[in-house]
């Protein structure tokens, strides 16, 4: 085993913001691959929280979507899917008045 090996800390656990950050490298660099894409939705899809999802790389919800949703775009997803518009809906809802979500 190499030094490496014993750093698994060191890795990023999935996570919704770098599935859509994959995503758009992917979109970008013209890989399709509909496994990846189909594996990718499911987890996206049962890991939401509170309706939306929560970032690692970002620590709330509007980064999280705001890297989910380009990536979904991105890839062709259908952007008016029942469960991407209540997101969308979701954080209408907590926006403040001020247009911030703090």
């Amino acid at each position: 085993m190499t030094q490496i090996d014993k750093s698994a800390e060191i890795f990023d656990p999935s996570c919704p913001d770098i599935v859509g950050h994959v995503f758009e490298g992917m979109a970008a660099s013209n890989i399709t691959d509909y496994d990846v894409f189909t594996r990718g939705i499911d987890y996206l899809f049962k890991n939401r929280k509170d309706g939306m999802w929560s970032a690692r790389w970002g620590i709330n919800y509007v980064y999280a979507v705001g890297a989910v949703f380009p990536g979904l775009s991105k890839i062709g997803y259908n952007m008016s899917e029942p469960w991407i518009t209540n997101i969308t809906s979701r954080l209408m809802e907590v926006q403040q008045k001020d247009g911030g979500f703090g």
